[in-house]
């Protein structure tokens, strides 16, 4: 091993591959022997890192290897957090959203035989949000399609219930305030956006949270039509409106990532 200056020898990756694990997802491992008492596993979005003592023998790693890809599925059945970062993104015939605290349900379809496009629509009164695809499509595109095609379903159907909600909690909280149009965008970093035109922009993932989390972000976006900034007026415009904001700002830190389809 090499050592490091002064000190002693720096830990030896001696593997890194990758194992499968159920519902089709790849992780990557990587085995490190390093100069410990003690073996540790840790899981994230990378992947499994498994740290044992340089002293192993290659049975008891085997042992251990397999130890770890047990305890990595585990966790990953007890953490929705880490299934969503590692587990490949699709849609199941049947499978159940909650959009705007109502229970959707998506159905997936073949279209005609001879189809060349991809068909998307909403069944109000079923609550469903019908997909029909061409059957020539691969497998490997099929969920990546449905999934783009709901996104801008969802960003026209459901926008007028969310145009209205802002409507709504201007009037209540803001009144008198101009803003000048609501979109729902399809965005991973920000919540919400306002112009100095009055451009109020919502991420789409907000359909799926908590209503009082989406009045937060609503309510958010509003006070800078007041107050362009995040300055302490701002702030207080915020905590008037909603004096329990905090409650939902720590609520999309700690589980905002999971919103998404």
């Amino acid at each position: 091993m090499a050592k490091r200056r002064g000190g002693r020898p720096r830990a030896k990756q001696i593997y890194h591959g990758h194992f499968s694990v159920p519902g089709g997802g790849r992780v990557k491992m990587k085995i490190y022997l390093e100069y410990r008492n003690n073996i540790r596993y840790s899981a994230g979005s990378t992947g499994l890192l498994v740290r044992l003592p340089v002293a192993t023998g290659p049975k008891a790693m085997e042992e251990h290897i397999e130890k770890a890809k047990a305890w990595y599925i585990s966790s990953l059945e007890q953490n929705e957090r880490l299934r969503k970062e590692v587990l490949p993104d699709g849609f199941e015939d049947g499978q159940e959203l909650h959009i705007l605290g109502e229970k959707w349900r998506i159905r997936l379809e073949d279209a005609p035989r001879f189809a060349s496009y991809h068909t998307i629509r909403a069944l109000d009164d079923e609550k469903t949000l019908l997909i029909s695809l061409v059957p020539a499509l691969p497998e490997a595109e099929r969920n990546k399609v449905a999934k783009r095609m709901a996104y801008k379903l969802m960003a026209d159907y459901f926008l007028l219930p969310v145009w209205q909600r802002v409507e709504e909690l201007r009037d209540k909280h803001f009144p008198g305030q101009l803003f000048r149009k609501v979109s729902l965008r399809n965005t991973k970093r920000q919540w919400g956006s306002c112009s100095v035109g009055g451009n109020i922009s919502l991420s789409i993932r907000l359909l799926f949270a908590p209503k009082e989390v989406l009045d937060y972000v609503i309510i958010h976006e509003l006070a800078h039509l007041i107050e362009q900034n995040h300055s302490d007026r701002f702030w207080a415009l915020v905590e008037k409106a909603m004096p329990d904001y905090l409650e939902k700002v720590k609520w999309l830190k700690e589980q905002g990532r999971s919103l998404s389809l």
